[in-house]
């Protein structure tokens, strides 16, 4: 066997493992979209896709109100009612995680085929798989997340009582959130998606009676 095949057939198993994690993701979130709106908890998860949105866009300084003489000398301006209105929609934004959290999840979902052909491969997820394997549902991911927001909540709150309530800060907190929301990947791949089939059909009967 040649070096280049030797290289090519992790390569490949890793390729064919991340296809199969990715399709089931995509398969797990619609399914449990669907669990979610059969529960009536569509109105929660709206809520909550639109304080992450805007909390998101918040710590894009382009989006503040400031005046031209405060955004020419923003190192010097002090954030503190910025950190406060982040700190208060931190709080929000666990809170509707924990509604969305109350609506549980299907009970059966694609990730138990992919983890059983995994198995049946090698005996045991190699390391690269076992990285795709951290977050395998959707309430999964969610529990990460307001794991994460709880501890920026605090360090948030740490922040607070501090006379440095300046720019970098304000900045800092804004890429942690950002990681947060990367970081789990059902949250991301939620906000990604800009079009959801079981929210936003329009049942008309006078179209559908055309059709």
């Amino acid at each position: 066997m040649t070096q280049e095949t030797k290289a090519r057939i992790p390569r490949d198993s890793f390729l064919e493992a991340l296809h199969a994690e990715t399709v089931a993701g995509t398969e797990n979130l619609t399914a449990w979209l669907n669990h979610i709106a059969a529960h009536k908890g569509a109105d929660s998860l709206f809520e909550l896709e639109a304080w992450l949105r805007g909390l998101r866009a918040f710590f894009d300084v382009r989006h503040l109100p400031l005046g031209e003489a405060e955004r020419s000398d923003l190192i010097n301006r002090n954030f503190a009612p910025e950190i406060r209105i982040a700190y208060e929609t931190i709080q929000h934004i666990e809170r509707s995680c924990n509604a969305v959290l109350s609506f549980g999840q299907p009970q059966k979902l694609e990730f138990e085929t992919f983890i059983k052909t995994q198995m049946r491969k090698g005996g045991a997820p190699d390391y690269q798989t076992s990285r795709v394997l951290e977050q395998p549902t959707p309430l999964d991911s969610m529990s990460h997340f307001v794991e994460a927001l709880n501890d920026l909540r605090v360090l948030v709150d740490a922040t607070r009582d501090s006379v440095s309530q300046n720019y970098p800060v304000f900045l800092g907190i804004g890429r942690i959130f950002h990681r947060d929301l990367r970081g789990c990947r059902y949250i991301d791949m939620l906000l990604t998606q800009q079009f959801k089939v079981q929210f936003d059909q329009v049942d008309n009967a006078v179209i559908t009676a055309l059709l």
